[in-house]
């Protein structure tokens, strides 16, 4: 037993002596680009390399690009390969020639691609960089042209010289270079570069928190190129950018097309050229709400759900575009919003048979509205529906008339026939500010004579209206006519003002009365009953009452069912609402402004 102890201490004590410096692990590689003119005008390129010291092999590879994120197709420009801890202690060094040069102007970005391998595998690792190639003596020449150009010199001038192609929307005027000028010099995006005051200093390719990086400027000058033609608050120009420099923009070809077929193409520019814009995305950001906005103002009721799902999200269920909160401001200057609408709770409530009535109120109430200028307009007419489906309201029925029934303090009025004063000298009525849902109704059916006010001045709007007083009104909105049939109710003085009026009706089938030998002369009249006569009108007169919405009242059960299609069908034609949303309160009293404006309603259909 001491034997093996003593040979174990004597192998620790070995492992000791002869232990190795741990292998790096790949996130301590480091990869580092500088570049420095030499003396003949060709730049010397280094890489050098950190927490490489225990690798075999280090490749380091240049490709020319237009997909950094794949290089696998891509040119191989240039490719060395260095053995062994070499590659710390030299690192690499190597003069581009001319030829090189050229074609790294002509395909830029170029990728430099280091890819390290360690003895063990596992640690193995590949660094990458993206650059732009522009050697610095024409980098600092083209900075000092763009900013103290002279006469006949333009931005288009030194592009050339370095190969950079700009977006076919650049104007080459005097006017058009001073504005891109000015965005480079000014841009919040821009100022922490420093242009204006760093043209007189060396640029190199080191760190981008101090000195221009060439990737950057390059793009700096694009997008710089962008922002003066977007926001140049000229519709045509706008117009042309969309269609001709999709791509430079950040459109995609699919959106481009759309906008060049779109019949609200002009509409659609005129608005995008209201806004001024800090980036080119912020741009983008607004054209696609439009697209999304314009193609569902085209979507059938029944195909719009499905454009909806289809349109807002992706494959994975993210969100495809955003909005701005306060997009209607001047300025856009607000960090985009995620465009999130709450489909799963959306299906909750209206997918399934025992759905259906909420899918066909939301697929009507959704594509019925062609108000929506932005997203958060119709985010917000969306979110309200999900709202109400998760409100639903639940009405108290209302007991209508019975034994005890008080008349609310409107009361009845009782009016006396008069000649009706009509035309412009028809009386201005005093009492009505609180009912200006009536105004139009109630003032032009005075001006025609069909109603009368209690006084030349009252019209006492909130007053029961009774079954006579209604018939009344009706008849003469319509002008209805009968052959001189005489009513057999024996609650009818046939002397009476409302005798004409209560005969036409029942000749014309418009009428019945509360049994068989009476009509209810004197008695108040119900919502409910008042649509039934509407409806009976409708049909004699031919007007429509084809479905305009889908809407279904939550209180239906506590109609009469001799007066339910009467009110669902006026109802969905869009020619009555309840007295709330989803509510009509059937066996409520009639109010003379109800009645007012449910009559000249059914007229204005006709």
């Amino acid at each position: 037993m001491k034997r093996l102890l003593t040979m174990a201490l004597v192998l620790a004590m070995m492992a000791t002596m002869f232990a190795v410096t741990p292998v790096a692990y790949a996130a301590d590689v480091a990869m580092n680009i500088t570049a420095t003119p030499a003396e003949d005008g060709i730049d010397l390129f280094s890489a050098s390399f950190t927490g490489v010291e225990d690798a075999t092999w280090v490749v380091w590879t240049v490709y020319a690009t237009n997909d950094t994120a794949d290089t696998l197709d891509d040119e191989i420009i240039y490719v060395e390969q260095k053995r062994g801890n070499r590659a710390a202690d030299e690192g690499f060094s190597f003069t581009f020639d001319s030829n090189v040069e050229t074609a790294l102007k002509a395909k830029t970005p170029f990728v430099a691609e280091a890819k390290i391998y360690f003895a063990n595998s596992a640690y193995n690792t590949t660094k990458t960089g993206e650059y732009v190639y522009l050697p610095y003596a024409e980098i600092q020449e083209y900075i000092r042209e763009l900013f103290d150009m002279g006469d006949g010199e333009s931005i288009s001038d030194a592009a050339t010289k370095l190969g950079v192609v700009l977006p076919s929307c650049y104007a080459e005027n005097d006017a058009f270079d001073a504005l891109v000028i000015d965005c480079l010099e000014t841009h919040p995006n821009y100022t922490d570069r420093d242009y204006a005051t760093k043209k007189e200093t060396t640029y190199s390719y080191g760190d981008p928190t101090t000195n221009i990086v060439p990737s950057v400027f390059y793009d700096d000058i694009k997008n710089a190129v962008l922002l003066t033609a977007i926001n140049s608050e000229n519709a045509e120009s706008i117009s042309n950018l969309i269609q001709a420099d999709y791509e430079a923009v950040g459109i995609s070809a699919e959106d481009a097309t759309w906008f060049s077929g779109s019949p609200n193409k002009a509409a659609i520019a005129t608005k995008l050229a209201g806004f001024t814009y800090e980036t080119p995305a912020d741009f983008v950001t607004l054209f696609k709400g439009f697209v999304f906005l314009d193609e569902l103002k085209l979507k059938d009721s029944v195909d719009i759900i499905a454009f909806i799902k289809d349109a807002v999200v992706d494959d994975l269920g993210n969100p495809v575009f955003s909005y701005y909160p306060d997009e209607t401001d001047d300025y856009i200057d607000d960090t985009p919003t995620p465009f999130v609408i709450d489909i799963a709770t959306f299906d909750s409530y209206t997918v399934g048979d025992d759905n259906a009535d909420n899918l066909e109120k939301a697929q009507f109430e959704l594509s019925d509205d062609d108000s929506y200028e932005f997203l958060e307009d119709f985010k917000e007419k969306f979110d309200g529906i999900l709202y109400d489906f998760a409100n639903p309201v639940v009405p108290t029925p209302d007991p209508g008339p019975g034994p005890g029934y008080t008349p609310p303090s409107g009361g009845t009025v009782s009016v006396t026939p008069q000649k009706p004063i009509v035309g412009e000298d028809a009386p201005k009525f005093t009492d009505i500010d609180n009912v200006g849902w009536a105004h139009e109704a109630i003032n032009t059916l005075a001006k025609e004579g069909v109603i009368v006010g209690v006084t030349n001045t009252q019209f006492q709007p909130e007053a029961n209206v009774t079954r006579e007083q209604f018939v009344q009104i009706i008849v003469k909105t319509f002008g209805l006519k009968g052959t001189g049939v005489k009513a057999p109710f024996a609650d009818i003085d046939q002397g009476a003002w409302y005798a004409e009026s209560l005969n036409i009706a029942y000749e014309l089938g418009i009428v019945s009365g509360i049994s068989e030998d009476t009509f209810g002369v004197g008695a108040t009249i119900t919502r409910q009953d008042m649509a039934t006569i509407m409806f009976r009108v409708a049909k004699y007169l031919g007007i429509d009452l084809t479905a305009k919405s889908y809407r279904t009242l939550s209180d239906e059960a506590s109609i009469s069912g001799y007066a339910v299609e009467a009110v669902n069908t006026l109802y969905k034609a869009g020619i009555i609402n309840g007295v709330s949303d989803g509510v009509f309160a059937g066996s409520q009293i009639a109010t003379r402004a109800q009645a007012a404006k449910l009559c000249y309603d059914l007229r204005e259909a006709k």
